[in-house]
């Protein structure tokens, strides 16, 4: 209200300071002829977010009349209860009870922990989407974040939601992403490229390996297996277990096994033979039959006979037919595995590896021509068209076709 006891002020200037009073910025400024001298309260809100964790002073000047009347400020009203202030963090912390305090995973505990520089009456916080509640005393707040399996991995970001002793008066929305502490949930996962392999005896096995992943990329763990444990000088069935280092938040990978059977060699009375119905003998495309015959020097029993990594076979007494019919995507050489054993049960089995004839390529894919320059091209009469051609390309490596074109 900026009447006064005599006639109108000319105005009145909002300022602030924030050296207490040394000097001051005017915020607003209001003059008679703007009507504010009706005797009325006149609601004004001021956006103070600048000063934040600052302490500043507002001062309300009523400036005099041009003829030097004297001016009286009747009433000031603040509205405190609409007043907007911001916390100021003294102190945030943010731990973890997992062995290594930069990780934590599933089953650990995240703590956030933070100061302030004024009383907190009530405080709300979301980690990952998840509300927690804290635990205040006076101006510091702690939380206990339960960490589960299907948690978001990676740095956790915190809303934080500060009320202060004037209830709705002071609140604060605090985004913190905290680069010390990773949350991962996920233990290394060990990784085969065969769970099962055959060798033959008196051969020299070599193990494949194999790959360990996590998704923290800062992980650089070692793996271990017993594959020396492989004896190929007497025919059965060895498990190699592979193990690899937890991760850096002290996730345990899970062991995997390999299967490795070694069996005994099949005896050198034996033809191999292997076909296809494609004109070219050497190659199969889509709908081709692939045959293969095995024929020993003894009966056969408990055959098992894979093409591609699919089951087919037929036996008549000791030959061993076994067919595959090509699909659309099949392509490379074609991988085969026949196993059995005789009468007196020693095993044996042939692979793709004992042909001693060519082995047959297969290729589902046609060859692609594609055009050098545009597919649609005008030229005026009468001047001379030169093609610009084209080239042919395909996934066989020993495919040398040409383009012809009229």
């Amino acid at each position: 209200d900026t009447s006064t006891s005599t006639k109108p002020a000319e105005g009145l200037v909002v300022s602030t300071s924030i050296d207490n009073g040394n000097n001051w910025q005017v915020l607003d400024r209001f003059t008679a002829d703007e009507n504010e001298d009706d005797g009325l309260w006149h609601y004004e809100e001021y956006d103070l977010s600048g000063y934040s964790s600052e302490t500043f002073k507002v001062r309300f000047e009523g400036i005099s009349s041009s003829s030097g009347e004297s001016v009286e400020l009747d009433t000031m009203r603040i509205y405190d209860a609409d007043l907007i202030t911001t916390y100021a963090i003294s102190e945030l912390n943010i731990t973890s009870n997992n062995i290594n305090p930069s990780y934590v995973k599933a089953g650990d505990t995240l703590t956030v922990s933070l100061q302030t520089n004024d009383t907190i009456a009530e405080s709300s916080m979301m980690i990952l989407n998840r509300t927690i509640m804290p635990i205040i005393t006076n101006n510091a707040m702690t939380a206990n974040f339960s960490v589960y399996t299907n948690d978001t991995n990676g740095n956790p970001t915190f809303n934080i939601t500060l009320i202060g002793i004037n209830g709705n008066k002071t609140i604060t929305d605090l985004n913190l992403t905290n680069s010390n502490v990773y949350i991962d949930t996920q233990p290394p996962i060990i990784m085969l490229s065969s769970k099962n392999i055959t060798v033959e005896q008196g051969t020299t096995y070599t193990d494949v390996g194999f790959n360990v992943s996590d998704n923290d990329p800062a992980y650089s763990g070692t793996g271990y297996s017993n594959a020396t444990a492989i004896n190929t000088s007497v025919s059965g069935t060895y498990v190699i277990e592979y193990s690899a280092s937890s991760d850096l938040a002290n996730n345990v990978p899970v062991n995997v096994t390999r299967i490795v059977t070694v069996v005994e060699a099949l005896s050198p009375n034996f033809i191999l033979d292997i076909t296809t119905s494609n004109i070219n003998n050497l190659r199969a495309t889509t709908s081709d039959i692939i045959n293969i015959t095995l024929v020993v020097n003894k009966p056969l029993f408990d055959v098992n006979a894979t093409i591609l990594n699919k089951t087919t076979h037929v036996v008549s007494n000791n030959t061993i037919y076994a067919t595959y019919t090509v699909s659309d995507g099949d392509f490379g050489n074609v991988t085969f595995m026949i196993a059995a054993r005789d009468a007196q049960g020693n095993t044996f089995h042939v692979t793709e590896a004992n042909l001693t004839s060519d082995n047959i390529f297969i290729d589902t894919a046609k060859p692609v021509i594609t055009l050098n320059g545009n597919a649609n091209i005008t030229i005026e009469r009468p001047d001379t068209y030169i093609d610009a051609g084209a080239t042919i390309t395909d996934n066989d490596p020993k495919y040398n076709g040409t383009v012809s074109s009229n």
